[in-house]
């Protein structure tokens, strides 16, 4: 088995997304896609909720938040309430077990569960990453919760994905390549390996 170095837990509000026309192409939506490929070559576990879900309901994001919508339709909020909490109670362990949060905030989409995400974060002091759309309509008390929470960053504008996987790359994996390299080098030279 694999042993990784950090771990991370994608935030978004995706069950407010998943209901709109054309969702896979939103950057909301598709930014853990870039985020995932442009990570995996690092030593990194990266949860995923729209992996996990899958694990934990037995459905896809899509297809439970699609139950859940028709439960408050009608009212049903005891029984939503019992099918939900499972998931936010694995949703919180995945946050407290990571190393740093990698997420995206819409203006547009309610985010209650991430904001429960990122409360999680900061009582434990994990940093969070998150690219933010319409930071203009951003509540201030979101930034605070980013910076204030073990040191996070917020990242904003036409490149905001990209210069947040720069970020996370240049904090925790810089030079972890060369020296790892070096350390090779050195026992090869010696006749060791």
């Amino acid at each position: 088995m694999q042993d990784y170095l950090y771990t991370t837990y994608i935030v978004s509000p995706l069950s407010s997304v998943v209901h709109v026309k054309g969702y896979e192409e939103l950057e909301v939506y598709n930014f853990r896609f870039r985020v995932r490929e442009a990570l995996t070559k690092h030593n990194i576990t990266i949860l995923d909720p729209t992996e996990m879900e899958k694990i934990n309901v037995g459905y896809s994001v899509e297809n439970f938040s699609a139950i859940c919508y028709e439960l408050k339709k009608i009212g049903e909020f005891e029984d939503l309430a019992k099918l939900i909490s499972p998931v936010t109670q694995a949703d919180l362990k995945y946050v407290r077990a990571s190393d740093f949060l990698i997420g995206y905030s819409h203006a547009d989409y309610p985010t209650i569960g991430m904001i429960d995400e990122l409360s999680e974060a900061r009582r434990c002091n994990i940093p969070a990453y998150i690219m933010i759309e319409g930071v203009e309509k951003i509540s201030a008390w979101l930034i605070d919760m980013i910076y204030n929470a073990g040191g996070g960053k917020a990242f904003v504008g036409e490149n905001k994905v990209k210069n947040c996987i720069n970020y996370i790359e240049n904090r925790y994996f810089k030079g972890q390549d060369i020296e790892r390299l070096e350390i090779i080098e050195k026992y090869r030279k010696k006749g060791i390996i």
